[in-house]
C-alpha cells in the first residue's frame, strides 16, 4: 500500500480526489520494466545497494513520486 506522501490527489471543493496514472501509456511501461530489472539485479544484495541504484534511476525526473510509488510497492512485494 502507498504511503500519503506516495498518494497523487487533487482537490475539488471540499472534496480531495485521487487521480491516476495511464497505465498503458508508454512512458509508465518503460519506467515499470525498468524498476522491475532493477529489482532482478540486486537480488541477494542489500537493501541500501538496490536504494543506490533506484536513486540513480531517478536522477532529474519530474515523476518521482510515481516511480517512487512503484518502486515502494515492488519492494513490498519482493524485499525481505
Amino acid at each position: 500500500m502507498l504511503t500519503s506522501d506516495l498518494l497523487l490527489t487533487r482537490s475539488r471543493g471540499p472534496y480531495i480526489e485521487p487521480r491516476y496514472v495511464d497505465v498503458e501509456g508508454p512512458a509508465l511501461i518503460d519506467l515499470a520494466q525498468a524498476l522491475i530489472d532493477i529489482h532482478a539485479e540486486h537480488q541477494g544484495k542489500t537493501r541500501r545497494e538496490l536504494q543506490q541504484a533506484l536513486d540513480l534511476l531517478a536522477g532529474d525526473r519530474t515523476d518521482y513520486r510515481i516511480q517512487r510509488g512503484l518502486a515502494k510497492l515492488l519492494c513490498d512485494h519482493y524485499c525481505e
